[in-house]
């Protein structure tokens, strides 16, 4: 499993990096815990629109934010999204509705052309894979021809098709809005790490927020993705 990417984060005139989800929080569907997102798209019930996202092994939250923290105040300064629906900072703050983004309703557009086109030529898509389904049949009826060969090599070539249009398209809908939110939402403790270090020294800040402003801070060791320090896999 990929190291999660980072939130970035600006405070004092430093960049860091806000502790990324963990393997452990992979495995137990944790995997918005480390964003001062989180509670805002849980409390404006927008959590479902990242449920189902297409897989991508280094974003599994679908979402990046960049923060700032100025006059002791933490602020949302950029969202970038791979939600379908959820793509602006409006809509984060309920100031928009969800939405279909203008590149996935031309994606849909061009997935339907490409079906249709199909289809002209060959019938029904449903049907033809309701026909394919028969394919796993009894051993004894293996050689049974139930789908011409043709007709299966071009279902594969349009599905070949659509899986890179899936992809260009997926590559494209990573949309930033960029606005300065104040982060009032938040309560909490954020880890921000300066560099890596995988030996528990200090490497970072440990901030403590409350409803957006900053009560507290104090450095800290920012442990990685694997929460393992690197001693550890020497030692066994």
């Amino acid at each position: 499993m990929s190291q999660q990417t980072s939130d970035n984060l600006i405070y004092n005139g430093k960049n860091y990096k806000l502790k990324s989800v963990t393997l452990a929080d992979v495995f137990s569907n944790n995997i918005h815990r480390s964003s001062p997102l989180a509670p805002l798209l849980e409390t404006n019930n927008l959590m479902q629109y990242f449920s189902s996202l297409p897989f991508h092994s280094a974003n599994m939250r679908g979402y990046l934010c960049y923060w700032e923290i100025k006059d002791d105040k933490l602020f949302l300064a950029s969202f970038t999204s791979r939600s379908q629906m959820i793509h602006s900072i409006d809509q984060l703050v309920g100031k928009s509705p969800p939405a279909l983004s203008a590149e996935y309703q031309e994606y849909q557009k061009q997935k339907r052309e490409i079906e249709s086109e199909f289809e002209k030529q060959y019938g029904s898509i449903s049907d033809l894979e309701k026909e394919m389904q028969k394919l796993r049949q009894p051993f004894d009826d293996w050689d049974k021809e139930i789908v011409p060969k043709e007709t299966k090599e071009a279902y594969q070539a349009m599905q070949q098709e659509i899986t890179l249009l899936d992809l260009s398209t997926f590559d494209e809908m990573n949309e930033t809005d960029e606005a300065i939110v104040f982060a009032d939402w938040f309560s909490g403790s954020l880890e921000a790490k300066e560099f890596d270090d995988y030996d528990e020294k200090i490497n970072g800040l440990r901030i403590e927020i409350l409803k957006g402003l900053v009560v507290g801070s104090t450095p800290c060791h920012v442990g990685n993705y694997y929460a393992r320090p690197l001693k550890n896999y020497i030692d066994d």
